[in-house]
């Protein structure tokens, strides 16, 4: 191998150097603030932290591919933020969900679902009891309230 074809993997390597240089610096100097972001929208520290590195592994993306990144932190503040909002997004439908299957799965006693003891009436089974009859609600009890009211007569 000549000189020439030895110095360019040299050079290449050189250019990936600083491109990892730029977003460890970044990484020292605004994780206390990516991370407080986070925090501020998940309130839960270990997604917090997930949201954090997910936006410095985004940044070291963006900068491998040669993307212009003028403020790195204003740049990790915006995607740190659109990342939290998104998990918290998922966590709530994520719960939303569990709750539905909660609800809907075979063998959980629910308010809203009777035993398997009581089954619903088909209709095509004749009943062998009468129906109840319908009960009608006491009226309420009238009050004279002329008594109540300063100079009315008792």
């Amino acid at each position: 191998m000549s000189a020439e074809e030895q110095a360019i993997p040299i050079e290449a390597t050189a250019i990936d150097d600083s491109l990892d240089a730029e977003p460890e610096q970044a990484a020292q100097e605004h994780s206390r603030t990516v991370y407080r972001i986070a925090y501020a929208v998940l309130r839960n520290s270990e997604d917090a932290e997930g949201a954090t590195q997910e936006a410095f592994i985004r940044l070291l993306r963006a900068r491998r591919r040669s993307k212009l990144v003028r403020e790195p932190r204003a740049w990790l503040a915006r995607t740190v933020w659109r990342l939290a909002v998104s998990r918290r997004q998922l966590r709530k439908a994520r719960a939303a969900e569990f709750q539905r299957a909660k609800l809907c799965a075979p063998g959980v006693s629910s308010a809203f679902r009777r035993s398997e003891s009581t089954p619903w009436p088909t209709g095509s089974e004749p009943s062998s009891q009468a129906p109840a009859p319908l009960q009608t609600p006491k009226p309420p009890p009238i009050y004279n309230w002329n008594c109540c009211w300063p100079g009315s007569r008792r």
